[in-house]
């Protein structure tokens, strides 16, 4: 299965552990699907050390459908976000440790690089 092809799947059917990093960066990690449409992330991570970094599970927030749209392009095709293929099961078991806080649901905000391409920009 290809990236574009991993990536579509896990943004049209979102399960708990999906981690969705830009180069490795961490973008969000779902960590429930709920009945009503919404979904449970953590966006909030911190440096552990030098070379790990932990997800603050404590801080999850449920978020609407539209929130997965900041993993994909907004003027072409793709994503500009990539799912990882290693579930982090881990930071969900922690969550639920927590007793899966949740703060309120949090606006969907376009993520943060709005991709245009070079004829976009006028380049």
């Amino acid at each position: 299965m290809s990236f574009e092809e991993k990536n579509q799947a896990a943004f049209d059917n979102p399960q708990p552990g999906d981690h969705w990093h830009e180069r490795f960066i961490p973008c969000f990690l779902v960590l429930d699907c709920l009945e009503d449409g919404t979904f449970i992330i953590c966006d909030q991570y911190k440096e552990v050390n030098n070379n790990l970094l932990s997800w603050e599970v404590e801080k999850a927030e449920r978020v609407d459908r539209s929130y997965f749209n900041r993993v994909k392009y907004h003027s072409i095709e793709g994503f500009v976000a990539d799912v990882s293929t290693v579930k982090h099961t881990g930071a969900v078991a922690k969550w639920e440790i927590f007793g899966r806080p949740v703060i309120s649901l949090k606006q969907h905000q376009p993520y943060a690089s709005d991709f245009r391409t070079v004829m976009e920009q006028g380049v």
